[in-house]
């Protein structure tokens, strides 16, 4: 082979082996980090310094008509050597509430924590923070969020011929 020839198609070669290599370093990470914690977010969160993990910190319930009732749950992951309890939450909203608090959450157990979301009677689009209070001094509060949207009421409409 040319010395010409050996120029041209090396570095293509090292290009694509390393992409390749950064593809399986990338592909063992995100597998360790699923195994490890359970998601990537909580892998991310746990390499920043967090030792109080959470799941996801945005969920969405979807859709919901006036009225209408759902639950979202958040996977609080405990790291930090020492139990914690999860004390309280805050929302602005009346429409969002924690379930089962106060809730203590020994180390290196997850427990899950539920929140209920009551559809208003004002449709439109939701984001909601919650803030879960902690005992913990590194992390004394977790912020969730919840989104969705609220629809109008779907009043139902009565049977021809049966008034009741």
């Amino acid at each position: 082979m040319s010395k010409n020839k050996l120029i041209k198609v090396f570095p293509w070669r090292a290009i694509v082996l390393s992409v390749a290599t950064a593809g399986l370093v990338l592909l063992v990470l995100s597998a360790w980090a699923l195994y490890a914690f359970g998601s990537i977010s909580m892998a991310l969160d746990f390499v920043a310094g967090e030792r109080l993990l959470v799941d996801e910190h945005r969920k969405s319930f979807g859709s919901l008509a006036s009225g209408q009732s759902s639950s979202l749950e958040f996977t609080v992951n405990n790291m930090t050597g020492h139990t914690v309890r999860i004390i309280g939450c805050q929302s602005k909203c009346t429409c969002t509430m924690a379930q089962g608090l106060p809730m203590s959450i020994p180390s290196s157990e997850r427990r899950v924590v539920r929140i209920l979301i009551h559809a208003l009677p004002r449709p439109g689009e939701v984001a909601e923070a919650l803030w879960l209070y902690t005992d913990d001094r590194g992390r004394p509060q977790i912020i969730i969020n919840v989104t969705g949207r609220f629809t109008e009421d779907n009043k139902k409409q009565p049977l021809k011929g049966h008034d009741i």
